[in-house]
């Protein structure tokens, strides 16, 4: 179900974004938009062959293992070919997810003195997460080496707590620059506006909530070894995938937080917040007048009365 979700964004953001590929404006991000999310794809597709044909082969052909084919499948495959194949097209589609969200960061504090503080530390962790999760996919080449083998030494845990970590730091520092050019824009036209970029269903999108949720819940019942663990690794894949196409899909609509954007809104704001406040200005001093013309006028009567009397 989750694969096909992510073939059906694919399908939509690769149709918008082949259309932007016309335009000479928009002509070099769609191209480069459009690598990436095939790439992703692609590495969404290895995943899901790869664990198929796992699972296949462990519950077919040697449902009589010992230890059950649970662990013909997590320990034997795991250092296969078809598992090295299989961890492999997982950790470059999160690098990638991950570095998605590092640019979203950025773009969102692009313009801002603190674009730079705001990406140093989720930066960091992104950097060590390429260097664990570069060491899980050597220790799992090794022979017996598996995520829920035993040794000396275990990168996975690492690897997914340095990754989780990187995800959730982002995703709050995306939801507060969010939540506070909210404030900004209700302190302009009142606390009943709404925008496109502040509604919670754009909150959630940008700043990957989707993805970051999962994460936390997969590396607490990894962390616990609950066998739950299995269903959500198995999701985590396209989730993450499915949280970046939303993203992209934004983009491609035009609909995505851009400096630009954002820049434009809070002028057209404050224009629309002057003009309103100079109609109302206006129509007070054109009700003073008014108000002065009918004393004018009465003072004028008065005057004609009491000589037309004398």
């Amino acid at each position: 179900m989750a694969y096909g979700v992510t073939f059906t964004l694919y399908l939509i953001c690769f149709y918008f974004l082949k259309s932007q590929t016309e335009s000479k404006h928009d002509r070099r991000r769609a191209i480069i938009l459009l690598s990436y999310i095939s790439v992703m794809f692609a590495m969404g597709t290895i995943y899901v062959g790869t664990t198929t044909q796992a699972t296949m082969v462990s519950y077919v052909y040697h449902s009589n293992f010992p230890g059950g084919p649970s662990f013909y499948n997590n320990v034997v495959l795991f250092s296969a070919p078809i598992g090295i194949l299989n961890t492999i097209s997982y950790v470059i589609a999160n690098w990638m997810a991950d570095g998605l969200l590092l640019w979203r960061l950025y773009v969102m504090f692009q313009g801002s003195p603190l674009r730079f503080g705001a990406i140093a530390f989720p930066g960091l962790v992104y950097l060590g997460s390429l260097a664990m999760g570069f060491m899980f996919i050597i220790q799992n080449s090794l022979p017996n080496g598996s995520l829920w083998a035993d040794g000396e030494i275990q990168f996975a845990l690492p690897y997914f707590v340095l990754s989780v970590s990187m995800s959730i730091i982002a995703t709050s520092i995306m939801i507060l620059r969010m939540l506070l050019f909210k404030r900004k824009l209700q302190s302009i036209l009142g606390k009943s506006h709404t925008s496109p970029y502040t509604s919670v269903s754009a909150i959630l999108v940008e700043s990957c909530a989707l993805y970051a949720t999962f994460s936390i819940i997969f590396i607490v019942l990894f962390a616990i070894n609950h066998p739950i663990q299995y269903v959500f690794l198995s999701a985590l894949a396209n989730v993450q995938i499915i949280a970046t196409l939303l993203i992209i899909f934004r983009v491609s609509q035009n609909k995505a937080w851009t400096k630009q954007a954002t820049d434009s809104t809070l002028t057209a704001l404050r224009f629309d917040s002057d003009m309103a406040e100079n109609n109302v200005t206006g129509k007070m001093n054109s009700s003073i007048q008014q108000i002065n013309m009918k004393r004018f006028d009465v003072l004028d009567e008065s005057r004609t009365r009491l000589s037309s009397n004398e």
